[in-house]
């Protein structure tokens, strides 16, 4: 096979590591992104694959994954860095992989339903197929619903990708905003900057231009001021000085003059995103302005 990239379409068949209760405790204390390790079913066999991934997939879920062949204790291994969920578009697969994905069902059940509601199968109801109990029903709308939330991931990953976004990235950000991530990032691109790890120049540089964001565009002066304040304040210092924030806004936004930039700051004085302190001629995000001020009210007993 080589060592060259390759893209798979595959089946999960056993998530092997790690367990459901590991992976529900380490989401909780913040992790976003786990090591997994899965069996699937592949064009060649069942295979093992791993890689990290932002979801813990389901099984008999199709994905793409993307990697190279690897060699573990002498076992050949699949190793991924991107991974996609694939959705089937017409009615009957869908069908099928519904059914796929919900226990106790089979290739009978799934063409019972179709006979009995076509591609209307979604709106089966109780009755309407023989065996279809109303356990078997509830566990198979769950399976719907399910379906319904990994179609519109898959399909705002890909819109996300066509618009310069890799594939971690779009991950990442529908981690982040889940449904309405599309919205979002229609309406300002710079929202993009609140996905951990990425920040104004992954935006910057590539992905505003898909959106039509000029370099004058005030989303992106207002983007490129926050972020200039977030790495003053990363330096240790809560509070800046005017000339420091003029400064690093001429080196990030060489194209926008100190007056707008000046305008810019002044509307978020006024929205109270920022602070200013006109005796020091000093500027402070307003979350840190209130910490400060809380552990004074604190320390002064108030």
């Amino acid at each position: 096979m080589g060592n060259e990239y390759q893209t798979l379409e595959v089946k999960v068949t056993w998530v092997k590591y790690p367990s459901e209760n590991d992976d529900a405790e380490k989401r909780r204390n913040g992790d976003t992104k786990l090591f997994y390790i899965l069996s699937v079913d592949a064009p060649m066999g069942n295979i093992v694959c791993k890689g990290e991934m932002l979801f813990r997939p389901k099984l008999n879920e199709h994905l793409k994954i993307t990697g190279k062949w690897t060699e573990w204790q002498g076992t050949r291994q699949f190793e991924f860095r991107n991974c996609e969920i694939v959705i089937p578009v017409n009615p009957r697969d869908m069908l099928r992989y519904a059914c796929e994905m919900t226990k106790g069902f089979g290739p009978s059940m799934e063409e019972a339903i179709w006979k009995a509601k076509g591609e209307e199968w979604q709106d089966v109801k109780e009755g309407d197929v023989k065996g279809l109990t109303p356990a078997k029903l509830a566990d198979f709308r769950d399976t719907i619903t399910e379906i319904g939330v990994r179609e519109q991931q898959s399909r705002t990953i890909a819109w996300l990708m066509g618009h310069g976004l890799t594939a971690n990235f779009a991950q990442a950000a529908w981690v982040t905003f889940g449904k309405d991530t599309m919205s979002l990032v229609e309406t300002n691109p710079y929202n993009l900057t609140k996905v951990p790890q990425y920040g104004f120049a992954a935006v910057d540089n590539g992905i505003r231009q898909t959106f039509g964001i000029t370099d004058n565009d005030d989303r992106r002066i207002d983007a490129g001021i926050m972020y200039c304040m977030g790495l003053l304040t990363d330096r240790g210092n809560t509070i800046v000085t005017w000339f420091e924030l003029n400064n690093e806004c001429a080196n990030k936004l060489p194209q926008i003059s100190d007056n707008v930039i000046a305008d810019h700051v002044a509307a978020f004085f006024k929205t109270g995103q920022l602070v200013g302190f006109s005796t020091t001629q000093s500027i402070s995000l307003a979350a840190h302005y209130k910490a400060e001020k809380d552990i004074y009210n604190f320390v002064k007993g108030e």
